[in-house]
C-alpha cells in the first residue's frame, strides 16, 4: 500500500514539473520584437540602447502581457527586420508599422494598434517653392524639388501610390536607378532633418506625431523647417504589428484578443 501511495506521489510530482515547465517558457519561445529609436513611438534610455518609454512602446507593453505572450526586445534597423521577417526562420515582429498589399504577402499584420495624425510634408522655412503648391501632386511633379525618401519605409497606401507615379519608388526598392528626383538615405529621422535642412534634398514626408514632437523639442529644427499638408491627403494611417508568419495565427488571434482590451476601438 506505501509502495503505491509512493508511486502516485511521484506521479502527480512528475506530472507536477511537465505542466510547469510548460507554462514557463524558455528564451527560445519569447517572440523578438524588432525596434528602433522613433520619439515619440519609441524613447531609449540615455546613453545606451534599451527601450524605456514612448507612447506606442506602452501599447505594445500592455498588448503582450494581456495576451501572455513572452518577448524580448531587440533594436534593429527596420529594413533588417523585414529582411528577418521575409526568410521567416525566426518568431520575430516589427512595432508601429504600416500595412500594404507587399507586406501583407509574407507577414501577419494584427489589429491596429495606433492611429497616426496626417502624414506631413517637411521643407525649408523660406523655400519659396511650395508656396501655391495646392495638393499633394503639385508638390511631386515638381521636378526641381528632391524628394529624401528613407529606404523601406512606406508613407502609407494613398502616398505610396504617388511616389510610384511620380518618382518610380516603392516602399520595397532599395535605391531605384530609375527613380526621379529623388535622394535615397537609411539615416533616422532626425539626420533626415538636417539633410533638409543642409540642402541634401528639399522635403521629405513624415508623420505629424513624430515631426512635431521632435522639431518642438529642437531649437534648430524650429527656426529652420517648415511643415505642410493638403486636403487632397486622406486621414493618418493605422499602425499594427507585423510578424513573421513563423509566428503562427494562433498567437496573432491572441494578440488581436488583447488589442480588443488594451486599445480604443478605430
Amino acid at each position: 500500500m506505501k509502495l503505491m501511495l509512493i508511486g502516485i506521489k511521484l506521479v502527480l510530482f512528475f506530472n507536477f514539473l511537465f505542466i510547469n515547465n510548460t507554462l514557463k517558457a524558455s528564451p527560445t519561445d519569447a517572440i523578438i520584437l524588432d525596434f528602433f529609436e522613433r520619439p515619440p513611438y519609441f524613447i531609449l534610455v540615455k546613453g545606451n540602447n534599451t527601450i524605456s518609454d514612448g507612447v506606442v512602446f506602452h501599447i505594445v507593453e500592455k498588448i503582450f502581457k494581456t495576451a501572455k505572450i513572452p518577448y524580448q526586445y531587440e533594436m534593429v534597423p527596420f529594413p533588417r527586420t523585414v529582411l528577418k521577417i521575409k526568410k521567416n526562420d525566426t518568431k520575430i515582429c516589427a512595432l508601429s508599422v504600416y500595412k500594404n498589399k507587399d507586406r501583407e504577402e509574407f507577414s501577419y499584420f494584427t489589429s491596429p494598434i495606433f492611429h497616426d495624425k496626417k502624414t506631413i510634408f517637411v521643407y525649408r522655412k523660406g523655400d519659396e517653392r511650395f508656396n501655391n503648391l495646392k495638393v499633394t501632386d503639385d508638390v511631386f511633379i515638381k521636378s526641381d524639388l528632391k524628394y529624401l525618401a528613407k529606404i523601406g519605409f512606406s508613407q502609407g497606401e494613398y502616398l505610396d501610390q504617388m511616389l510610384f507615379k511620380y518618382k518610380q519608388i516603392k516602399p520595397m526598392d532599395n535605391q531605384n536607378p530609375k527613380a526621379i528626383g529623388v535622394v535615397y538615405t537609411s539615416s533616422d529621422i532626425n539626420s533626415m532633418f538636417s539633410d533638409i535642412l543642409n540642402k541634401k534634398a528639399d522635403y521629405m514626408l513624415s508623420g505629424r506625431n513624430e515631426a512635431e514632437f521632435l522639431i518642438q523639442n529642437d531649437n534648430k529644427l524650429k527656426s529652420g523647417l517648415a511643415i505642410k499638408e493638403f486636403k487632397d491627403q486622406p486621414p493618418g494611417e493605422f499602425r499594427y504589428i507585423m510578424c513573421s508568419k513563423n509566428v503562427g495565427i494562433e498567437t496573432i488571434n491572441k494578440l488581436n484578443e488583447a488589442i480588443k482590451k488594451v486599445v480604443k476601438k478605430y
